[in-house]
């Protein structure tokens, strides 16, 4: 027996040996340059870890750890790490034993004198596992399995050999990140660690601990950051010692991670940073790659701690300085007037993205008062590349500071104008790139006041047949965003001079000149409208024969824009001019779809254009919907991406994306995304909701699949785009159901249940404020299109999401991060919750007409307490305006349940009524009136009261300044339903004269709809009337009031139709009713376009 058994093993040990043997080999044969012995290699590796299951991991640890191939132990090393971190299972269903195997074997090549290559990817796979398993050190078997890791570690830490050491940090890193817990018990010997590390004379091992500090300094909770501090110091030593550039970038990269996260803990060391970085930056010594990290390193910290760097008096000009540096540093090697070459200026495209962040980073006297002069001493250099430097900076600095550098505009535009006749034509190019980015970032002022030196000279470069076609590209693009932002009375005068030179210029010019001066000619009909009905013949032709003749991959993008083009062109002149050609454009492009060669820009650029046609043509467009739409909605479901293990092979398309992600417990992953699809998929989606608006009869008939594609994509993750053009797309398929049936139908009530619960979802997934704000935009408009009473089970899922919203907002308000925002940003914050919450309030108003008294418990039982909580007088205008609001609507269109709210809201209303806040002050004087209007018989006692606060409002000093004026008019507004419905009156007969005496109101339009409807209800009333005008006309000037008061509303946009017909029945009546001699004397004080309207509705 004793014989057998020991036979058994020794055959079991030579399967092993043989098994080893194997995989050795395998192992080998990956490493293989032969494509196909290495193919061989990896398919014997997948049937090994088939054969062998979990236990599979062991075998590669044990070629590892005692094959002779130092290349193959590598491989091992490799292979077993990406096993591990691939198939997340196949460890977890390893055996104890098999992984104490692979954990003990792991530390022992650790610690051996093996080469670097192997002890760096045997820290790797420690990381790899350990960061696995000790987040689950409570169990006892895990914490035995690494009871000798930290040993190890910290003994490794001062070992002699480099390697080691350096290898310590790289493991520390990945536990910092992923195992953090795992860290907290040995705090202090790994703080003596990294310091000692940092301090290490060899630099590999200095960098390995930078990192794993960074590491560290970003997994610690905020309050142990202050006692590591100290190692402040010694980690700008490890850049200062850096002997490379590989060095230096790796230590900036580390920095910059740093600063994303954590840039506060470095207050009170910036100066030194500050030197640092300039000193790297300036050197020339060092690759201009190393010197952008320098940069971005600065940057960084502009970005995430803006209060910081604002105090260092020395950061504006060291940056700015840095800037110009980079910019004067333009690649003159490389061929300039062929644009696709600015990809390969480093420098410039770092500097210009640098300005444009510095525009944010700098107050806006620090970017004037120190940018302007240095920009200016380099603009006035002798040396072309430091005048380029100058007007290519100025373009950028001044983005985002428009409010004051607008103040500096004329001073700005003499300093550069000279330069549009520049004799280098970079200069040139600058200058005019220059003035298309103040068109766009001092609109519409900067057109207003420029104007009529900006377009002669333009039209000058564009006549010039000497100039660079770059110039004239560049050109073409100033008078696109000059046209696009300038009022039509700027350009009209030039309309000819403008289309006559774009046409020259169009003649054999190349492709990428046509392109810009089609976008030139775009923003000419945007501007001119109608008027560009004269130029329709002149270019029209040209861009339908782009269309028939330029084919090919280069010609897509002229295909593109001559589309766009044509698209605008149509829109300008209308559909009498356009619909001839816009049949002939929709046949050939239906057709030219088929095609298998179309680039999705192409198919992209055709819908948008479609989008244009149907939008011109209106119902007419229905034909070609059913030709159209089915392929939107293919193209809206496509699948745009995929996530594959990072080691997978990326296909080859030029079309996809790829982004890494480092995801914990699955390691690295390669999302890819297919940007063609991702292009049609977002154009589709928008095109459907624009087809919807504009040919809903046509539409309607496709209202079912597109719901379908609105519902998947309102939570869509990878686009924004695409997620708003489905959130717009609901309102709109309500609203067009709502068109083609009737309010209130079955089908309109099924759609909006269908759609209702995905809209909650994104509400409620939806972190960023104004994503918030945009989807409840989405759910009031499709609230107001379903017109049925919300489900009470809809009305509770919807106002439990708006409380813990606002919970949520009044949370972000209490605690602001005082420390790391400015006081823009505060305001910037502030203006957008205060939009949100409006929202809300909107969102209960639209619930709350729809569905009356049913809501009013709904919306005691979850939101009163939280509104009621806003009126307390230490919350802010927009809350208190906020908390008003939600009350006046509740009980404006609650009925009886809603009575009980009268002892809050007019209490708060009267003490409002008064505040310093025009918002406040208007909805206080809104809520008094609505408590006029629906208060019923039993207020009446309240009437005298309310009055002689609404009359103090009205006639206090500043109720007439323009901030109060719409405040102001709700206050005569209340004052008008205290009238009507309490017949105030009775308390104050000279009442309705002082009323007609405010009137007109203009500034809140929607309340002068009801303030005039008033007035006309009370002179269609005959005992009204006579007090007005006496019971024997003894008040002529009260007629002459309300003549006067009609002939300003009449026909305006402060009446609604009804009020109108009741405008002229009246006027009407008071023509039969006076004396001919005593109305044609009240006529004569009013001025001629009073006169005119009265006569017109006679």
């Amino acid at each position: 027996k004793r014989r057998s058994w020991l036979a058994r093993l020794r055959m079991a040990m030579e399967d092993q040996q043989r098994m080893l043997g194997a995989l050795y080999e395998a192992v080998r044969g990956t490493m293989n340059s032969v494509n196909e012995t290495r193919k061989k290699a990896e398919e014997q590796l997948q049937g090994f870890r088939k054969q062998t299951g979990p236990e599979f991991l062991s075998y590669l640890c044990e070629i590892a750890k005692s094959a002779k191939e130092i290349d193959v132990r590598h491989q091992a090393l490799v292979l077993l790490r990406n096993n591990v971190k691939r198939k997340i299972t196949l460890w977890d269903k390893t055996s104890s034993e098999a992984q104490s195997f692979i954990t003990s074997s792991l530390l022992q090549i650790l610690v051996s004198d093996s080469p670097g290559q192997i002890i760096r990817s045997c820290g790797s796979v420690i990381s790899l596992i350990a960061s696995r398993d000790l987040p689950n050190v409570k169990e006892t078997f895990v914490a035995e399995k690494w009871e000798d890791l930290w040993e190890t570690l910290f003994r490794m830490s001062k070992s002699a050999n480099e390697t080691h050491r350096a290898a310590v940090f790289l493991v520390l890193a990945d536990l910092s990140e992923f195992a953090m817990p795992s860290v907290v018990p040995h705090a202090a010997p790994v703080r003596e660690a990294l310091y000692h590390g940092l301090s290490d004379e060899n630099n590999e091992v200095r960098l390995a601990a930078l990192r794993s500090t960074v590491s560290l300094l970003l997994a610690l909770p905020l309050a142990d950051l202050e006692g590591m501090k100290g190692c402040i110091p010694i980690m700008f030593q490890v850049l200062s010692r850096a002997v490379d550039d590989e060095a230096i970038q790796s230590a900036c990269e580390s920095l910059i991670k740093m600063v994303d996260f954590r840039g506060h803990f470095f207050k009170g060391s910036f100066r030194e940073i500050l030197s640092t970085m300039r000193q790297i930056a300036h050197s020339e010594n060092l690759q201009w790659e190393t010197r952008r990290f320098a940069f971005d390193v600065l940057i960084a910290f502009g970005r995430r701690s803006k209060l910081m760097v604002r105090a260092d008096k020395e950061y504006p000009s060291t940056t700015i300085e840095l800037g110009l540096v980079f910019l004067k540093a333009f690649d003159t090697d490389l061929d300039w007037s062929d644009q696709e070459n600015d990809d390969d200026q480093d420098n410039m495209k770092c500097a210009l993205k640098s300005f444009s962040k510095l525009s944010d980073i700098l107050t806006d006297e620090s970017s004037i008062e120190v940018g302007l002069p240095m920009i200016h001493k380099y603009i006035s250099s002798a040396n072309y590349l430091e005048r380029f430097a100058g007007l290519m900076a100025l373009s950028k600095l001044c983005q985002g500071l428009e409010s004051k550098w607008v103040d500096h505009l004329e001073k700005v535009v003499e300093m550069i104008f000279p330069f549009f006749g520049d004799p280098e034509p970079l200069v040139q190019w600058a200058t005019i790139n220059c003035i298309g980015e103040f068109c766009e970032s001092f609109e519409p002022s900067f057109q207003e006041k420029f104007h009529s030196v900006l377009i002669p000279a333009l039209i000058t470069i564009m006549d010039d047949d000497k100039l660079v076609a770059r110039i004239h590209i560049q050109a073409s693009k100033a008078i696109n965003l000059l046209c696009a932002y300038a009022e039509n009375d700027i350009v009209s005068p030039h309309l000819d001079q403008l289309a006559a030179v774009l046409l020259k210029r169009l003649q054999n010019s190349d492709y990428p000149l046509q392109v810009t001066i089609f976008l030139a000619i775009c923003g000419l009909a945007k501007n001119a409208d109608s008027a560009f009905s004269k130029y329709y013949d002149v270019f029209i032709p040209g861009l339908l024969k782009v269309l028939e003749t330029a084919h090919g991959p280069k010609a897509v993008e002229l295909r593109c824009t001559a589309m766009q083009c044509i698209g605008i062109i149509g829109q300008a002149v209308g559909a009498d001019q356009f619909a001839e050609n816009a049949q002939q454009i929709m046949q050939g492009l239906l057709v030219r779809l088929r095609e298998p060669e179309v680039s999705a820009d192409e198919k992209d650029s055709t819908y948008e254009l479609f989008g244009r046609i149907g939008a011109v043509m209106g119902e007419r467009f229905e034909g070609y919907l059913d030709q159209i739409v089915p392929e939107l909605v293919k193209n809206a479901n496509a699948e745009t991406g995929s996530l594959i293990d990072y080691d997978e092979p990326t296909p080859d398309d030029p079309g996809l994306s790829v982004m890494v992600v480092d995801l914990r417990g699955l390691g690295k992953k390669k999302i890819l995304m297919n940007c063609n699809v991702m292009l049609l998929k977002t154009t589709s989606v928008h095109m459907l909701y624009q087809f919807c608006v504009d040919v809903p009869k046509g539409f309607f008939k496709h209202i079912k699949e597109v719901a379908n594609i609105a519902k998947s994509l309102v939570n869509f993750t990878y686009d924004e785009h695409c997620r708003r053009g489905a959130l717009a797309l609901v309102p709109a398929l309500l609203k067009c159901a709502t068109e083609s049936t009737s309010k209130g139908s079955k089908i309109v009530c099924e759609l909006f249940d269908y759609l209702f619960e995905p809209l909650l979802v994104s509400l409620e997934r939806n972190p960023m404020v104004d994503d918030q704000t945009e989807i409840l935009d989405a759910i009031n408009d499709a609230i107001q299109n379903r017109v049925a009473p919300l489900s009470e089970s809809q009305q509770i899922k919807l106002l439990s999401l708006l409380q813990a919203l606002l919970v949520e907002s009044q949370e972000r308000r209490s605690d602001p991060d005082e420390g790391e925002i400015t006081e823009k940003e505060k305001e910037s914050y502030a203006e957008q919750e205060t939009l949100l919450v409006g929202n809300m309030v909107d969102t209960v108003l639209r619930i709350v007409k729809v569905s009356r008294e049913q809501f009013v418990p709904v919306f005691h039982s979850i939101l009163f307490n939280d509104v009621v909580k806003l009126l307390d007088p230490s919350k802010t205008a927009g809350e208190r305006t906020s908390a008003l609001c939600f009350l006046d609507d509740i009980v404006e269109h609650g009925g009886a349940p809603a009575r009980p709210y009268f002892d809050v809201l007019m209490p708060a209303a009267i003490a409002y009524s008064k505040d310093e806040n025009e918002d406040v002050r208007q909805s206080a004087f809104y809520g008094l009136g609505v408590l006029g209007m629906v208060g019923g018989p039993e207020f009446r006692q309240h009437v005298p009261g309310l009055v002689k606060v609404l009359l103090a409002g009205i006639e206090t000093p500043e109720a007439h300044e323009e901030d109060y004026l719409a405040a102001t008019d709700n206050a005569i507004s209340a004052i008008g339903k205290l009238i009507r419905y309490q017949n105030a009156i009775e308390f104050n007969p000279e009442l309705l004269s002082m009323y007609l005496s405010w009137l007109p109101i203009c500034d809140d339009e929607l309340e002068a709809l009801i303030v005039h409807d008033n007035l006309c209800h009370f002179l269609k009333n005959g005992d009204y009337l006579q007090l007005l005008l006496g019971s024997k006309l003894e008040n002529p000037q009260n007629l002459v009031k309300i003549l006067s008061v009609f002939g300003h509303i009449a026909g305006k946009e402060f009446v609604t139709d009804q009020t109108n017909q009741d405008i002229a029945a009246i006027w009407k009546n008071l023509q039969h009713l006076i004396p001919e001699g005593l109305l044609r004397e009240c006529l004569s004080h009013l001025n001629q376009e009073a006169q005119h309207t009265l006569s017109s509705l006679s």
